[in-house]
């Protein structure tokens, strides 16, 4: 939750910010692990990970992924 408000806690595509829990975190380039995986790594791997990504909603990380 505090990587998902330290990157601004809203899609990057629409203007939902209602409940940053169900916001997904969306790569762009380079991606190493899901992000979903976090218990697994370290905060610091966490935190370069996310680097890479933007954060979406449910509705406009499926878009996404249907105009791949």
């Amino acid at each position: 939750l505090a990587l998902k408000n330290s990157m601004g806690g809203k899609c990057s595509r629409c203007p939902y910010k209602e409940e940053v829990r169900i916001l997904h975190f969306h790569h762009l380039r380079d991606k190493k692990f899901n992000i979903g995986a976090y218990k697994l790594y370290s905060l610091d791997a966490l935190i370069e990970e996310a680097k890479k990504c933007i954060l979406l909603c449910p509705n406009c990380h499926a878009l996404e992924h249907l105009h791949v």
